[in-house]
This record gives C-alpha cells, sequence and structure tokens, in this order.
C-alpha cells in the first residue's frame, strides 16, 4: 500500500478500470476540476495496490520547492521498508536541488512510488521536478493529481498517462454495483434510477456511497455522458437530501437518530434530551417497532434498543441532528460510565472542550480499547481545530503511536503538530505548555528526528517542573503518559542516563494505578537492562509482581525482552531464544524491537549459529511491517550485523557493514575496536578504544570498551595498563551483574586474560564468566600491509602494469615493483590472481 494514503469513506465500490489505469505507466497524471473525485479515486487506489510509497499532499507548509522535497524524501525513507532505501544518501537542501535528488534517487534498491496529491499547490517547480525524479532510475514511479491547465506539461517525459473526467465518471456496471452495495436489487436492464426510487428509508447513507463532496461535479460534467450514475444521484439529491421523513411525523426523524446513539435507552432519558413528554416519546418509539426500526428490552417501561442496521445508519448522519440534542446525548452517556461513547458523540459535536473532559479520568482505557475508531475519528478533525485543547493533541498522538502502520501512515498530516510548540509558549498554564511540547517531541521522534525530539521533551519536562502541584495533579493519568513520551525520546536519542531516570520517575508518580505502574516499571526494567545494570532490571521486574498489567503487545515486549536479557547473563542461551522467538511478528510491532533482534542475534551467534543470526538480521531489516526506528537504532543494527560478519570470520564483509556508518558514528564504536583486534592493530584498537571512553557511554558499552582496551594493551605488553582496565571492568561486572561482556575477548587472548584477571580479582569470577564463549574467533594472522602497499595491491586488482600503478602513484616503476614484492609476501601469495583472492577476503581494499 501506499503509506499515509487518506483514510476511506464510509462505503467504497471497486473500480477495476480505474486501477489499472493508475498502475499502468511510469508517470501518471491525474487532472480534474475541483470536486470531480481525483483524490478519493486516487486514495482508493494506494490503500489497496501491492506497491510501495508515500502519500504527499500540499498544502502551505511544503509549498516551496526545498521544503517539498525534504519532506517528501524524509518520509518515503520513514515510511517505506528499510530495504527499499538501504544506500540512499541522506537529502539536503543545496543550491543544485536537482544533483541533490539524483544522489538520493540513485541509491533506490527496490520500486517506490511517490503519489502527490495537489501538486498545482506548489512551486511550479516541483512538478518540473518530480517529472524528471521519475526518469533517474526504473525503480521510482510517480503519480499526481492536479487542476486542468494548472502545472505546464511540457516537461512531461514520454509515455505519460493522463486521466480525466472521462476515466473519473462512474460507468453504468460501477453504478449497478453501488446500488447492491446498498441492498437494492438492479437485474438486467433494469433501470437504476426506478430501483432506487424503491429505497424508502435509508436513503441518507447512500450520500457517502457517491464520494460526497465529488459526485455533484463528477457526474455533471459537460463532456459526461449521462449515466445511470446520475441517475442516483439526482434521486439521493431531491429525495433523501429534501427532507424524506424516516417515519411518520417529521419529529420521528430525530428522535429516532437520537435514539440509535444508545445501545438501549429509556423513555425517561430520551424525554430529557429531546424536551418532550414521555408520553409523544413514548407513541414515537411504538411507531418505530411497529415498522422494524427496533424493540423494548422488557415490559413498555423498559428500554427501546434501535436494530443495529438503522443504528449503523443513524449514528453515520449525527451531523443532521440538532448540535444541542447530541451534547445532551454525550453528557448522559457521561453520567453512566460510557466515556468512550461520550467522547465519540463531543468530538462528532465539535465541542472539544467536552471531549477532553469526559475522556480524562479514563484515558487509559479509551488508549486501550477504543484506540482504532477514535484515531480514525480524531485523524478526520483538522489539526487547527485541536490548537486550544493540547490534552487531546496528545491524546490523538499516544493513538497514532500505539497503530504500528496508521502512525506512519498519516505522519504527513500531523508534522503540522509542530506549531503548536510556538503557542504553547504564550499560553498561561506551564501544563498545557509541557503538553504542547511533548506532542511535538513525539513528532519529532516519530520522524526519525531523535536529538530534536529530545530537546523538545526536557522542554517539555521544564514546564512540567514549573508548574503547581495542583496543575500538575490536574493532568492525572496523562502526567504519566507525558514522562513515558519523554522517556521514549530520551531513549530514541540515544541518551540512556536521562531515560533512566525517567522511567524510574514514572514507575514511582503519585497516583499512578497499578497498571500504570506496572507498565512503567517493565520499561524501566527494559532500559535498565539495554543500559548494563542486569541487577537493577531484575529489581524492576520483581517490583511488577502483584501488580495488573496491560495485555497489549505494545507492553508485553519489553518484559519479555527484559526477561531474555536476564536469561542471557545467566547462561541460559535457549530460554532467551524460545522467549524472543515466541514474540514471532510482534517484535517488530514496537518501538523497542532492535533491541530485541540484537538480542537474539547474539543468542544465535552464541549458539555458533552466526549465518542463522545474519538472516534474523536481513528479514528485521527488511520486514515492511516493522516499526520504522530513529538514527541511533539504525546504527546499532547495522554494528549488530559487522560484529555477526567478525563472529564468523568475514572481516572484509564486516567492514563494508561498518562503512555504512558515518565517520561520527564509527568513533568509539565497539565492532570497530574489536576488527582492529582482530587485525592485530592493538596500537589503533587502544585509541578507538580511548575515543569512545570519552563520550557518554551505558554500562554495558563503557565495560566492553575497557575489556577491549585492556586486552589490547596486553598484548603489546603494558600490563599494568591492562590491570588497570580489568579492574574497573571487573568492579562494573560485580556491581551490575553484567557477564556478557566478557563475550568480546577475542579467541587468541581468552587466556592470556583470565590468568591476568585471576591475578587481579579472583577466581571465581573467573568461573562464572567462563559460561559466555568467546564470539571473536581466532583467524589467521597477517603481517599489515603499508598504505603504498594497498594502493599497489589496488592497482594489481584494476588490472594495471608496474608501469601503470607508478604513473597513478607518481613513484617509479622499481618502487612499485619492490612494494609488490613485499606486499605479496605478506599476503602469501605468488601469483597475480592469489594476491587479489587474498586481499578481497581480508577486505584489505575496503577503503582504496
Amino acid at each position: 500500500m501506499i503509506y499515509g494514503a487518506p483514510r476511506p469513506g464510509e462505503r467504497e465500490i471497486a473500480r477495476p478500470r480505474l486501477e489499472g489505469l493508475l498502475s499502468s505507466g511510469h508517470v501518471v497524471i491525474v487532472r480534474a476540476g475541483r470536486g470531480a473525485g481525483k483524490t478519493t479515486s486516487v486514495a482508493s487506489w494506494a490503500r489497496n495496490t501491492s506497491e510501495h510509497g508515500a502519500w504527499i499532499t500540499v498544502d502551505a507548509d511544503i509549498a516551496a520547492r526545498a521544503a517539498f522535497w525534504t519532506r517528501t524524501l524524509g518520509f518515503l525513507s520513514d515510511a517505506c521498508p528499510i530495504s527499499h532505501v538501504t544506500g540512499v544518501a541522506e537529502f539536503t537542501v543545496a543550491p543544485d536541488v536537482r544533483r541533490s535528488l539524483a544522489a538520493w534517487a540513485l541509491g533506490v534498491q527496490e520500486d517506490l512510488t511517490v503519489v502527490v496529491d495537489d501538486v498545482d499547490h506548489a512551486d511550479p517547480l516541483v512538478f518540473a521536478d518530480l517529472m524528471w525524479f521519475a526518469t533517474l532510475s526504473q525503480r521510482l514511479r510517480v503519480v499526481v493529481t492536479t487542476r486542468p491547465d494548472a502545472v505546464a506539461f511540457d516537461s512531461m517525459p514520454r509515455g505519460a498517462v493522463l486521466l480525466g473526467n472521462e476515466e473519473l465518471s462512474l460507468s453504468a456496471q460501477e453504478a449497478s454495483s453501488l446500488m447492491r452495495s446498498h441492498g437494492i436489487d438492479v437485474g438486467p436492464g433494469d433501470d437504476v434510477a426506478a430501483a432506487l426510487v424503491r429505497l424508502t428509508v435509508g436513503a441518507p447513507s447512500a450520500i457517502s456511497a457517491v464520494a460526497r463532496g465529488g459526485a455533484n461535479t463528477t457526474l455533471r460534467q459537460a463532456d459526461v455522458e449521462p449515466s445511470p450514475a446520475r441517475w442516483i444521484l439526482d434521486v439521493i439529491l431531491r429525495d433523501a437530501l429534501a427532507g424524506r421523513p424516516l417515519l411518520d411525523g417529521g419529529g420521528d426523524a430525530e428522535l429516532i437518530a437520537v435514539a440509535a446513539l444508545f445501545d438501549g435507552i429509556s423513555v425517561a432519558e430520551l424525554s430529557r434530551i429531546v424536551e418532550e413528554s414521555d408520553e409523544t416519546v413514548r407513541d414515537a418509539l411504538h411507531r418505530a417497532a411497529n415498522i422494524g426500526y427496533g424493540s423494548w428490552t422488557t415490559e413498555i417501561d423498559g428500554r427501546f434498543r434501535v436494530l443495529p442496521a438503522v443504528r449503523a445508519d443513524r449514528t453515520g448522519s449525527v451531523a443532521t441532528v440538532d448540535p444541542v440534542l447530541i451534547a445532551r446525548a454525550a453528557a448522559l452517556h457521561a453520567r453512566r460510565g460510557e466515556s468512550f461513547e461520550a467522547v465519540t458523540l463531543a468530538i462528532a459535536n465539535g465541542d472539544f472542550t467536552a471531549a477532553t473532559e469526559y475522556g480524562m479520568d479514563s484515558f487509559v482505557s479509551l488508549l486501550r480499547d477504543h484506540s482504532e475508531p477514535l484515531l480514525a475519528q480524531l485523524s478526520a478533525v483538522p489539526l487547527s481545530a485541536l490548537s486550544a485543547h493540547p490534552l487531546l493533541v496528545l491524546f490523538l498522538a499516544m493513538l497514532h503511536a500505539r497503530a504500528p502502520r496508521g502512525r506512519r501512515a498519516m505522519l504527513a498530516h500531523y508534522a503540522r503538530a509542530e506549531f503548536l510548540s510556538r503557542a504553547g509558549s504564550r499560553n498561561a498554564r506551564a501544563t498545557d505548555r509541557a503538553v504542547i511540547l511533548i506532542v511535538r517531541s513525539a513528532m519529532l521522534r516519530l520522524t526519525g528526528r531523535g536529538e530534536a525530539a529530545r530537546n523538545v521533551a526536557r522542554q517539555s519536562l521544564d514546564a512540567l517542573d514549573a508548574a503547581s502541584p495542583v496543575e500538575a495533579e490536574g493532568l492525572g493519568a496523562l502526567r504519566g503518559a507525558l514522562l513515558g513520551q519523554a522517556t521514549l525520546a530520551f531513549f530514541a536519542a540515544g541518551d540512556m542516563a536521562e531515560a533512566r531516570d525517567l522511567s524510574a520517575r514514572k514507575a514511582t508518580l503519585d497516583g499512578a494505578g497499578p497498571q500504570m505502574r506496572h507498565s512503567a516499571w517493565t520499561r524501566s526494567a527494559f532500559i535498565e537492562g539495554v543500559w548494563g545494570d542486569i541487577d537493577g532490571a531484575r529489581e524492576r521486574l520483581e517490583a511488577t509482581a502483584g501488580l495488573e498489567g496491560w495485555p497489549e503487545k505494545f507492553f508485553v515486549v519489553p518484559a519479555v525482552v527484559t526477561r531474555a536479557m536476564l536469561a542471557v547473563e545467566e547462561g541460559d542461551f535457549d530460554s532467551a531464544e524460545t522467549g524472543l522467538r515466541d514474540l514471532g511478528s510482534r517484535l517488530q510491532e514496537v518501538e523497542y524491537w532492535p533491541a530485541g533482534v540484537v538480542l537474539q542475534a547474539f543468542v544465535r551467534i552464541a549458539a555458533g549459529r552466526s549465518d542463522r543470526a545474519l538472516d534474523l538480521l536481513d528479514a528485521a531489516e527488511g520486514n515492511p511491517g516493522a516499526i520504522p526506528v530513529s538514527r541511533p537504532a539504525r546504527r546499532i543494527l547495522l554494528e549488530a550485523r559487522a560484529f555477526t560478519h567478525v563472529s564468523a570470520g568475514r572481516i572484509g564483509d564486516a567492514r563494508l557493514v561498518m562503512r555504512r556508518l558515518s565517520s561520527a558514528e564509527r568513533k568509539g564504536s565497539i565492532v570497530d575496536v574489536i576488527i582492529r583486534l582482530v587485525d592485530d592493530e592493538p596500537i589503533e584498537a587502544i585509541a578507538a578504544a580511548s575515543a569512545g571512553l570519552e563520550m557518554p557511554r551505558s554500562e554495558r558499552a563503557e565495560t566492553m570498551l575497557r575489556i577491549l582496551r585492556a586486552t589490547a594493551a596486553l598484548r603489546l605488553g603494558y600490563r599494568p595498563a591492562a590491570e588497570r582496565d580489568f579492574r574497573r571492568a571487573l568492579e562494573r561486572l560485580r556491581t551490575v551483574g553484567l557477564g556478557s561482556a566478557w563475550a568480546v575477548v577475542p579467541a587468541r587472548d581468552r587466556d592470556a586474560v583470565d590468568a591476568v584477571v585471576r591475578e587481579v580479582g579472583d577466581a571465581e569470577i573467573v568461573d562464572r564468566l567462563s559460561v559466555f564463549p568467546s564470539l571473536i574467533p581466532d583467524l589467521p594472522r597477517y603481517a599489515a600491509l603499508t598504505r603504498r602497499e594497498r594502493l599497489v595491491i589496488a592497482g594489481v586488482v584494476d588490472g594495471l602494469t608496474n608501469a601503470e600503478i607508478s604513473v597513478r602513484l607518481g613513484v617509479s616503476p622499481n618502487t612499485v615493483k619492490k612494494q609488490r614484492a613485499s606486499a605479496y609476501g605478506k599476503l602469501g601469495a605468488s601469483t597475480r590472481e592469489e594476491a587479489i583472492e587474498a586481499a578481497l577476503a581480508r577486505g584489505l581494499l575496503d577503503g582504496e
């Protein structure tokens, strides 16, 4: 499907003819006037197509050329499977936009489609860019909608498919399908209009089926011949919209519409809402029962229940009911304790203040039990209408966070939430500022801007701390939700220390219910485990005992991953593997999945199944159903892939993977240090480990770096320096219960390291750590090639002669001959073919 495509209307019909045309060309342009149904038609195709890509609706925020491409390519990268965009260049606004577009497009590895709705609202250069963009790669498709003559069509590539009013109009067959979808018999040769006239009740529901906003214009275009679809519209407009009563007596229609808002309502309750006498209401309900619209639950004074089919029709037409009656109905639901019904009616009525009030005390159950319908309803509300109701906006953000596909598909619409942060700075209430800012932080986090999300989350926490105790307590359970979102922001940015503090703060929040405390302690245990404090993770997991937890996968996954971490630290790799495997696809439907996948790969490597670990990482990164993750998480996945190659002895492949990281990301990387040790470059390994230790690190990372630096120092004979690092690492291992870090000690150094540790520590800890096998194999060691020797071998690989290599390097042929002979000796090669094979196998030419 195309992510971000608008949600469907109440009813649709299949349009195979049009859908086939939309899939037929490398460039498809749909041009028609306003209301012609172009957006509705393309959106229906976009939701059902097997193609991958993103939907972009042009609005004022991205009308400028640079803003459009920044949003479009960012959304493509975030919303599509990782395998589609792996290797693409990061798009940056440059003076030459097309050069930047080319750099991005040439890295796309699988087919992608970008759909741009209302392209005529953008800078005119954008349309030309899109037409050129589609020519850069056979893997790129472009579909745009526009008004006729609104853009310069002279830039269209050859073979572009043009669709217009004729293709958008309903055919006779489609009109008949539409009638049948409403239960109206239309036989061969039957007059469609006559069939519709037979429809006596429920006509308003048919209005939505012809795409309300666009049907009238579409069916009355001058160049469209009259069709059965036009007759359908005529009858609906003449009869249904003209106010045909639902029942005998004009007042009955509204009364039944109100009754349909309840799953059973008493005469007294309905009388208070419509302000009619009990007798009048009872008579109307009797008439409704007589014609099959509902029934009494018990005797005459019981509750009246409208039939489900009629309820579906009536509740879908809330807009036709007096808003005052809707408000009274919502209040009745609230008094009954039916918060979901109260909130949805208030939202439908546009009363967002009431919606906030009705949902305040039960937002957790709303989030847990009714996330999908609430997400659909709130997504249809313009964001500008919610800007004065920050708590409702926060709730909307949380709904998106719970929907694995939905939150990404709708990000383009809700990126505009950033303007609320500016409104928040002028708001008098500190709690409102805190809520607005955390909404912005969530939006930034979900678009992969982890650092910015963390900074805004910190501002939100500052505003929360500045609020008075009364204001803070007034947030109720939302206070815990705010802290939870802030924790995710810091975690996504890699700021583990702050994430630890916030998760503990949420777990000990005054007034938190058992389920929220269970969730908070579970998340805190997970973060402690990732940080490396295994004993702390175990204590926090024990704190959940006796607390009722939420059953949803969003809350279950962290607990399962944490238990797997604890099992690994106890040497029980089988239990860890079983627990993670039982999660199945659920693991990648939450933001925590990279940690779980890396842990699962670690367990497989420890069992000697590096190839299966690599298969796991391939499947995880290529899974289109996985939650997209932040850049720090992607870095961890790439490092895990490189580590897997190292454990299998494929050092060249490991180097290639590490080259996908930026130089800043490689600085101080644990895997980079390991590769240098495997290459027998202990001095470089010490320098790389020291650079890593100068940066903020988790307990786990710092312990591993100290172990690796000490190992490298031991190889060089720097015994005092090695002992110093080993002592500090062992102290960490004792304090936090972390033992798996010992697995990074290379196999060739294990005996020497164990001997030193027995001297500076104790035999007991060495015996405890021995359950963790070394994951770094003892590979054949070769003398290191110099920089010039590597350049000479690179020339040999390119098929150059000694004379040609000397010209390339600016040295004499005799010098090339000597360096070539030296390199051959170090590679253990006697022929050109053997030298090339050895150099490629060792990855010596990756950077040349």
